[in-house]
């Protein structure tokens, strides 16, 4: 499986805004479940498919979050960086 990982310490009053320069699937998880993701199990996730040049995600919650962003399903690269807004 191959994706760029990011983990950030962040809550609902931070906007997570994730660069990326093609057409990229992006997910927020907590720690349980991006344990799940690597281990190819059913799992939850804020997020989905995004087109450039950046997607804006807010987690639920205070916490450490891992930031995933894959090509699953499209072929190429990607690249990406992440951002932290504070509201």
């Amino acid at each position: 499986m191959n994706f760029l990982h990011y983990t950030v310490r962040s809550g609902p009053d931070t906007i997570i805004q994730v660069n990326i320069d093609r057409r990229a699937n992006i997910r927020l998880m907590d720690e349980l479940n991006y344990h799940k993701y690597k281990m190819k199990k059913r799992y939850s996730f804020i997020g989905g498919l995004y087109d450039p040049p950046r997607a804006e995600l807010r987690p639920q919650r205070q916490g450490e979050w891992h930031i995933v962003v894959d090509l699953e399903g499209l072929n190429g690269d990607v690249h990406a960086f992440v951002d932290l807004l504070r509201m």
